[in-house]
């Protein structure tokens, strides 16, 4: 089962891409076993993308589901391969960072989910 969950902190502002029809929501992971922090790239498409893109900004606390995405591509004008791998979002929420109204965990933002909107990831 390729499945993922992820809650940390968004580490930059998210922006649309150009073409509109995704954006990548990068979020700084805490390990759990260990010390360290892993920063996590993750895509988001269609209309969830662009309420990413209006409302995520850095320092936002989110809580992911997704499944893990691999692949590769040649940049033009390059001859080597690039490989990447990427958190494709099935869900995303924005979560209270525990100094606010709402109890430390809780959801604060309805579930976008892409499947219940007819967008294939």
């Amino acid at each position: 089962m390729n499945l993922v969950e992820l809650e940390g902190n968004v580490t930059k502002d998210v922006l649309l891409k150009a073409d509109g029809k995704y954006c990548y929501v990068n979020v700084a992971v805490g390990r759990t076993r260990s010390s360290g922090t892993d920063f996590i790239s993750c895509k988001v498409f269609g209309e969830v993308a662009a309420s990413c893109a209006g409302s995520l900004t850095k320092g936002d606390r989110v809580a992911v589901t997704g499944h893990i995405s691999s692949g590769s591509f040649t940049p033009k004008g390059a001859k080597d391969k690039v490989y990447r791998t990427d958190i494709v979002v099935d869900t995303i929420r924005k979560i209270p960072k525990g100094g606010g109204q709402a109890s430390a965990g809780g959801f604060i933002d309805d579930t976008v989910n892409l499947a219940a909107k007819g967008i294939a990831a």
